[in-house]
C-alpha cells in the first residue's frame, strides 16, 4: 500500500482482497496497474501473459509482506513459535540464502 501511495497517490488507489481479483480488474480494464509481489505475479502472467505483463525491474518499496491472521485465532501463537523456531535454528536464513536474499535474522547464531 506504502508503495501504490508513493506511485499514484492515494485518490488512485483501489484495495482487493486478494491477488486474483486485483489482476482480474486489470484484465477486465478496471483499474491501469496492480503492484503485487513478484512470485505471484509471475504466476498470474504465465496463466495470462497474452492480456498482461510484469514489468523489466521491480518495485523496490517500504511494503513488507506479512500473514495475517483474524483477531484471536488460534493458529496466530503457533505460527509465530515456528517462525521463531526456524530464526533460532537458522533455517530462515538458509532460506533466504538458497533463495539470494539478505539474512533473516541473527537469532541464536
Amino acid at each position: 500500500f506504502i508503495t501504490a501511495q508513493r506511485l499514484v497517490g492515494d485518490d488512485r488507489i483501489v484495495g482487493f482482497s486478494d491477488f486474483g481479483s486485483a489482476v482480474q480488474a486489470l484484465i477486465a480494464g478496471d483499474v491501469d496497474a496492480v503492484v503485487i509481489d513478484d512470485v505471484a505475479g509471475q504466476g498470474y502472467t504465465g496463466e495470462n501473459s497474452d492480456q498482461i505483463q510484469l514489468i523489466e525491474e521491480a518495485i523496490q518499496g517500504d511494503d513488507q509482506l506479512g500473514f495475517i491472521f483474524p483477531r484471536g485465532s488460534e493458529l496466530r501463537d503457533a505460527f509465530n513459535w515456528a517462525l521463531m523456531s526456524m530464526a533460532v535454528d537458522g533455517t530462515l536464513n538458509d532460506v533466504h540464502s538458497t533463495w539470494g536474499l539478505p539474512p533473516f535474522l541473527n537469532i541464536g547464531q
